[in-house]
């Protein structure tokens, strides 16, 4: 028989893992575009529009499909961008860019190791500001909060997704 409480469970977190990733992008590129407006550095602005948005209808398409489809193909595309938006935006972007940089930055970490870490420009092209913007550095950090709530939905739902494939 039919459990129809579990159906609506499942369906509840596939639901809940595209809009944690929903999330996850739009909350990002809101950041950056507020960072690039801040500090006038237009690739901030750039990332949102042209590559974060594409790959975020990406994923959100071959999760879709991988429900679908039993597909190994699909299931393993959407888990690698996935963590992808995991890995980079939340753990990267959010960890280390904001973080781990506000952590050494008001934990009294020496001014040659902050420049060391996050150097204010590579190749003529602004990088790393100094925290002096809490909309932006919270902005940063938050992204790391949102990469986990995406992480309590992807694991549930690759193991679903590969047992149904297996």
């Amino acid at each position: 028989m039919l459990n129809h409480s579990a159906v609506i469970q499942e369906n509840n977190g596939d639901r809940n893992l595209a809009l944690s990733t929903i999330a996850l992008v739009l909350f990002t590129s809101i950041h950056h575009i507020y960072g690039g407006a801040l500090y006038n550095t237009s690739w901030r602005i750039i990332m949102p529009l042209f590559f974060f948005l594409p790959i975020l209808a990406l994923t959100l398409y071959l999760q879709y499909q991988s429900i679908r489809k039993s597909s190994t193909l699909l299931l393993a595309a959407f888990t690698v961008l996935a963590v992808m938006w995991i890995v980079g935006v939340g753990f990267y972007e959010g960890g280390y860019n904001h973080l781990l940089k506000n952590a050494l930055y008001f934990g009294g970490a020496s001014e040659e190791v902050i420049t060391k870490m996050f150097p204010p420009e590579f190749g003529g092209t602004k990088l790393y500001e100094k925290p002096n913007d809490f909309l932006f550095e919270s902005s940063g950090i938050a992204t790391t909060l949102f990469s986990f709530v995406m992480i309590r939905y992807l694991v549930p739902f690759v193991k679903k997704q590969w047992e149904r494939i297996n």
